[in-house]
Parts: C-alpha cells; structure tokens; sequence
C-alpha cells in the first residue's frame, strides 16, 4: 500500500502577484508605513531617455540616506559610550569619597583605572619632599623642581591634559622600566597650577591616546583627583606651594 500524498504539501505558502495587488489595492498606504520596504525594490521608469536621470536620482537618495542612517548610528554609539563613561566616573568619584587615607586614595585610583578604564600602567608623581611609605610602586615623590622634570617644563608651566605618543625619556620618567611598553598615554595635572603633582595613564596601545582626541573627560578626571589629594597633600611637610617654582 503506499502513502497517500498529503495535498497541504503542495500548497505553496507564498502568496502570488493577484494576491499581493489585491492587499496593496486595499492598503495604500502600505509602503508609508514600510518604507524601508520600498528601498529595497526595484521599480522601472517607462519614462524614455529619462528613465536613467530618474533611476540615478532614486539611486542617490537611497545612499544620502543609508549614510544619514550610519552617521545616526554613529551618534548613538558614541552617546551610549559616553553615557558609560559617566557612570563609571560616578562610580569611581564615590570610590574616592571612601578613602580614608592617603595609600586607600592611591590605591583606589590604580586599581580604578586599571580596572574601569582599560588603563594598562598608572603612574602618579606627587611634588612633596616627604610621603608616607608603603603607597605602592606607582607613585613617587619629587620637589617639582626636580632635574628628573625637565622632560616636562612645558607641561608644568601651562599645565593641561594632553594625549599622545610621548618621548622614550618622559615615559622613563613616568613609568620606569615599564615605559618601554607604553605605546601612547594621558599626563593630567594634579590642582590647576600642578601645585600637587602629576597623574599619567599609559596604553600599549598606539591610538588608545592620540593628540587629536577630546580631553574634556580627562580633565573632569584630573579635577576629582585634584581635589582628593588636597585632602591628604596639605598636611605632608615639604609640599610646595601653589604655583611655586
């Protein structure tokens, strides 16, 4: 005996061209609705020699608007980025705020960076004759006129955050044996004169830190760790005052 065949399987699922004009007869404003439907087809011009002027036509208003679509998209990443980054600062200004001293600031701020910010070296110099011990191999303190800062005179005398691929010798400076990794970094000013001293971040990435990236982040950074270390900073015997050379 054999299988009967099942007529449902013969029956094609697709509608066929009477059925689709009769819903588009009955539903006009179809592709108001569906725009990006009626992108994505093809529909001829009996237009004569102007068929190809018009062809042309639709043809750059679909790529103007496939390229608004992709800068909108861009805007959007780059919104959702930033709003990230703001609540990984919230988070870490309330970190911050926690210290209960001047090695849990420290600390903090290494682990934070390294941890939130894909940072891959911290270093902080702090301008102080004196420092209490045991605040890791990340900081040190100098005089800030220090003959070590001469790689930096022009930093110390308009002190700005500023990004980029710094010289074999600055990175020593900052970073020691480490430097010979670092592919590009950030240098922030601790206080507004560098009064407290110096933060710097380091990549082993070449583009993570380039010149022509916005600083406005690093600098709403630089100002919370300013204002922490001067907790701490105005009760270390030696530390120079603001502004001093």
């Amino acid at each position: 005996m054999t299988e009967k065949e099942n007529p449902a399987k013969n029956v094609s699922t697709q509608p066929d061209e009477e059925s689709v004009a009769d819903f588009l007869r009955s539903n006009p404003d179809f592709f108001e609705k569906h725009p990006d439907i009626l992108e994505s087809i093809q529909i001829p011009h009996d237009s004569g020699d102007a068929a190809s002027l018009i062809e042309y036509q639709v043809r750059l208003l679909r790529e103007q608007n496939h390229q608004l679509r992709r800068k909108l998209q861009g805007l959007v990443n780059v919104a959702r980025q930033n709003e990230d980054l703001v609540q990984k600062l919230y988070e870490f200004s309330l970190s911050i705020m926690d210290a209960g001293d001047l090695q849990a600031l420290v600390q903090i701020i290494d682990e934070g960076l390294q941890r939130d910010f894909e940072a891959d070296a911290v270093s902080v110099t702090l301008f102080t004759e004196q420092i209490p011990e045991n605040l890791g191999k990340n900081v040190r303190a100098v005089k800030r006129d220090d003959e070590s800062l001469e790689p930096f005179k022009a930093f110390l005398a308009e002190p700005n955050a500023m990004c980029g691929r710094f010289q074999p010798k600055k990175l020593e400076v900052l970073f020691g044996s480490r430097g010979e990794k670092v592919e590009s970094a950030a240098l922030i000013p601790l206080g507004e004169s560098c009064e407290y001293g110096m933060l710097a971040i380091g990549s082993f990435e070449p583009d993570k830190f380039n010149p022509g990236m916005d600083t406005s982040f690093l600098k709403l950074m630089g100002q919370l760790f300013s204002r922490a270390f001067s907790r701490y900073l105005h009760s270390v015997p030696g530390r120079h005052a603001q502004g001093e050379e």
